[in-house]
């Protein structure tokens, strides 16, 4: 996996359990790992996209409250996503109805 032709790169941050987020933070299986939630625009949870996370093995361990910096984040149908996107929004990541963690949009690649 090219992470510098991911889509979007993201601050992320993942909720504790008692905040609604996993009860187990996902594992970091090996360096081409992607961990493929689904991804809320602007707190709006009501149009969902998937997507898959670059979570590289060079990163620690997964934990809650811990701000994982400019994480490669990409789009199943990035021409869908791009144009509603900003560096500065807010998204959301989930499995199913659960919301497991935050992040801020640091970066926007161009449509390759």
């Amino acid at each position: 996996m090219d992470i510098e032709k991911a889509d979007l790169y993201v601050d992320v941050c993942f909720l504790t359990n008692e905040e609604g987020g996993r009860k187990n933070m996902p594992p970091i299986k090996d360096a081409d790992y992607t961990y493929r939630p689904t991804l809320f625009l602007n707190n709006d949870y009501t149009i969902a996209y998937s997507c898959g996370m670059a979570i590289e093995k060079t990163r620690e361990e997964i934990k809650p409250h811990v701000i994982m910096e400019s994480v490669p984040v990409f789009l199943l149908k990035p021409d869908d996503v791009l144009p509603k996107l900003k560096i500065g929004d807010g998204i959301g990541f989930s499995e199913g109805l659960q919301v497991v963690a935050k992040g801020i949009i640091t970066g926007i690649n161009p449509k390759q």
